[in-house]
């Protein structure tokens, strides 16, 4: 299982734009192959995303789907930094 923490620092006046698009990345998220976990918490103007995957392959076929390359466009502007905050790669 493949898991990672990312953390987004946004723009205080964009929270709600960000919070629309982390929506609409998770409904799309939970739908594809390999998924186990999407989600996320707030903390002021943090977001922490909590994301599983079965194997890198269906991390990396996330990350190559029109809705995520359509997600980091439309946010890239209202991010102050991000960073991946835990990265496990484990065999179950």
């Amino acid at each position: 299982m493949i898991k990672y923490l990312f953390e987004f620092f946004v723009k205080e006046e964009y929270k709600e734009e960000f919070k629309t698009e982390i929506d609409l990345l998770k409904k799309s998220a939970m739908s594809e192959l390999g998924c186990v976990l999407f989600d996320y918490i707030t903390v002021k103007n943090c977001f922490i995303i909590i994301e599983y995957w079965e194997d890198i392959n269906s991390f990396n076929n996330h990350s190559r789907q029109e809705n995520t390359l359509n997600f980091r466009k439309k946010v890239s502007n209202i991010i102050l930094r991000k960073r991946i905050k835990y990265n496990l790669f484990q065999a179950d």
